[in-house]
């Protein structure tokens, strides 16, 4: 189990109970009972199908559910209603290779409203992957020196996958090769009606100026446009206090 569990014993219950439903609707865990050690069984797929899915242990937790309870700042309401009306019609715009791009200025919750969406997929028991472009693209090179045969499963599910979120977009080192392999991608998902979202700190200049004009058309044809312009949420570091010596 992962060490954010949490150590008392009715709120690990509570959580334990809440993965597990979820696990459930995945269709791979079919616990017999309703005992503590099927719900940590039940956890441990969960967590595991995650893994599988790239979303990293901070963004876990970021389903609509959570996010909602924690109050969405009102500066980011507006998009994150949105991002709700895409989800209303998942399904639809998934069959559709219907997508979104959200794109504005850093920490205004845009990557925690794409995982959501993804999390919602795999609430239904469907799959997608969650991936930076920098790691992307850090990974794809890396497996070609390292292991090709690697290198085309792993090229083959960011094509095939069912819904594919690419955190950062503009983000990665541009080359001609990367430009390639961007294009590639997007018009193989394109062509097969395979959903994306995006998140990005780039304008419309800085995106054309980065891609093919060709990939940009693709992503504005198929994908709606959500624009942040709020200020950043992060909260600061707090500052270390030291006791007088």
């Amino acid at each position: 189990m992962d060490s954010h569990i949490p150590a008392d014993r009715a709120a690990l219950n509570e959580q334990l109970s809440r993965i597990h439903d979820m696990a459930m609707s995945t269709g791979r865990m079919r616990p017999a009972g309703d005992s503590d050690y099927d719900r940590e069984k039940a956890a441990e797929e969960h967590e595991r199908v995650l893994t599988q899915c790239g979303i990293a242990p901070r963004f876990r937790s970021s389903t609509f559910a959570a996010l909602e309870e924690r109050g969405i700042p009102p500066s980011v309401l507006p998009q994150y209603e949105e991002v709700k009306e895409y989800v209303a019609s998942l399904d639809a715009n998934l069959d559709e290779g219907r997508g979104l791009i959200l794109r504005g200025g850093v920490g205004t919750m845009k990557t925690s409203m794409a995982v959501a969406v993804l999390l919602e997929l795999i609430a239904r028991g469907k799959r997608g992957f969650f991936i930076t472009m920098p790691s992307l693209l850090d990974r794809i090179s890396l497996m070609k020196q390292q292991d090709p045969e690697e290198w085309a499963r792993f090229e083959t599910r960011l094509r095939e996958t069912r819904l594919l979120v690419l955190d950062d977009f503009g983000g990665e080192h541009h080359t001609p090769w990367l430009q390639t392999k961007v294009d590639a991608l997007i018009a193989e998902r394109y062509n097969y009606f395979r959903s994306i979202i995006i998140t990005t700190n780039m304008g419309g200049e800085a995106m054309r100026a980065g891609y093919f004009e060709r990939t940009i058309s693709r992503l504005r044809s198929t994908c709606d446009v959500v624009t942040f312009s709020g200020p950043c949420l992060r909260p600061a570091k707090p500052e270390k206090r030291y006791e007088a010596m």
